[in-house]
Formats: C-alpha cells, sequence, structure tokens
C-alpha cells in the first residue's frame, strides 16, 4: 500500500511539473504541497496523533520559508513581465537584488536550526532524520519528473 501511494504521487507530480507554466503558481504550489504532505506522513510513518502534533510546526516553517522566498519569485515575475533581462539591470541593482536573495538564504538557514529542535521535540531524533531525507528524497523525485518531462517534450513525435 505504501509503495502504491509513493508510485501515485511520483506519477501526479510528474505530470504537474511537466506541465506548461500558464501563471497559476499558487494552484500548482497548493498540489505539490498536497503531495509532500502525503508522501512525508507515508515515508514517516505518522499516527494520527503524532502528525496532528508535527503538521502544525512544520506548516509553520515551510510559510516562514516560502515568505521569504516569494520575495525573490516576485522580483524576478516583475523583471520577466516588464521583458526586463539581466544585461538590462545596472550592476548596483543587481547586488542589491543579490544581497537580499542571500540574506533570505541565510534567514531560512536560522529558521531551520531553531527548528530542528522542536521536530526533535515532537518526532524524536530518528524520525527526524527520516524526515529530512524524505525532503530530499522528495525535492529530488520532483526534479528528476520536470527534467524528464523538459526531456520529452524535446523529443520529436511521429508524424501521423
Amino acid at each position: 500500500m505504501k509503495k502504491l501511494l509513493i508510485l501515485l504521487i511520483s506519477m501526479y507530480s510528474g505530470l504537474l511539473i511537466a506541465q506548461p507554466d500558464h501563471g497559476n503558481f499558487e494552484e500548482k504550489k497548493k498540489k505539490m504541497d498536497a503531495m509532500k504532505v502525503a508522501y512525508l506522513t507515508s515515508e514517516l510513518d505518522l499516527s494520527t496523533d503524532l502528525a496532528q502534533k508535527f503538521w502544525p510546526v512544520y506548516n509553520e516553517l515551510d510559510k516562514q520559508i516560502d515568505d521569504l522566498r516569494l520575495v525573490t519569485i516576485r522580483q524576478m515575475r516583475e523583471h520577466i513581465k516588464a521583458g526586463i533581462k539581466i544585461e538590462d539591470i545596472s550592476d548596483d541593482e543587481l547586488e542589491k537584488m543579490m544581497l537580499v536573495r542571500l540574506k533570505n538564504d541565510e534567514k531560512i538557514a536560522q529558521l531551520k536550526m531553531a527548528y530542528h529542535k522542536k521536530f526533535i521535540d515532537v518526532l524524536g531524533i530518528k524520525k527526524t532524520a527520516q524526515l529530512y531525507h524524505a525532503e530530499m528524497t522528495f525535492a529530488r523525485d520532483l526534479m528528476r519528473r520536470s527534467r524528464d518531462g523538459k526531456r520529452d517534450k524535446e523529443r520529436p513525435r511521429p508524424e501521423d
């Protein structure tokens, strides 16, 4: 049953990522978050009681990280919509943009360190280690499916 759930999540995530971006980032994010919840719950084998304690903590961290990452994403989107390329941006503005991103990356690392103890308090050390591994595996699988989906699109199709 666990393998079937993982297979279904993996197939669904591949379809989601392989689709062209039609601008509905929030909807895609919600779907990917739901897949991540199912995947992590399965991988960590969370009981109902443990899940009720874990997910509020995890979601709190995830929200804070998303807020920091959205600063960079919004900035990139604005430039893309305006047709601005990197070559068109002054060195000073590029430096400011890069520093904002690096500072946000630093804040994300600090948040992860702060929540590490919270995860251990809720899950214990072994399940916390499993959590980190499962997050990495989930992200790697999404990237692989995205890459494979792009390759499939680039292959010539046989003519009818």
